[in-house]
């Protein structure tokens, strides 16, 4: 047999598809890499223990935390005994000055731009591999102008927040990288 033009591509194909169906084997192209025994993770309702009262808070970042394990991994969630548990706080919205414009003989100084700051406290157990488990506290921090007040800013700055927040969670958790 002579090797002409199209038997070396299909060759090349051939070999490369056997490639990527090994890789997909071995890796989760998610970037997940979780026990692979693990089936079931419960993830309860996160509570809001900071100063700041939104009943809302705690049930989006629990939703969204939820939602990364269930897209990115081939857990079932569950609310029974689990082979991980993810649970935690969220501990504190904080509110700081970043930048503050000096005022005239008028009027006082101001800040030009705040930042609220989110820290939550998680616990993370995972059945199959102790050695894993974990206590940790996660914080991030978003800044907005200083002529909006908090009420007209976190509606942006929360989700982004937990966006930021439940990725370094997962990361944490489910990337073994």
């Amino acid at each position: 047999m002579t090797w002409n033009k199209y038997n070396k591509i299909s060759f090349v194909l051939c070999a490369l598809c056997f490639v990527l169906c090994t890789m997909n084997s071995c890796y989760s192209f998610s970037g997940a890499s979780i026990h692979p025994d693990a089936k079931t993770i419960a993830i309860p309702t996160f509570s809001n223990q900071s100063a700041y009262f939104d009943p809302n808070i705690s049930q989006e970042f629990t939703l969204a935390l939820q939602d990364i394990f269930i897209q990115r991994t081939q857990l079932n969630l569950t609310e029974e005994q689990a082979d991980m548990t993810i649970s935690g706080n969220i501990t504190s919205y904080t509110i700081s000055s970043v930048n503050v414009q000096a005022g005239t003989s008028d009027t006082a100084d101001s800040s030009a731009q705040n930042r609220l700051t989110m820290t939550v406290q998680v616990n993370y157990e995972s059945k199959y591999e102790p050695e894993k488990n974990f206590q940790k506290t996660y914080s991030d921090y978003a800044d907005f102008e200083g002529n909006k007040t908090l009420n007209q800013a976190i509606g942006e700055l929360v989700p982004l927040l937990n966006k930021r927040l439940i990725n370094q969670i997962f990361n944490d958790i489910a990337v073994d990288w």
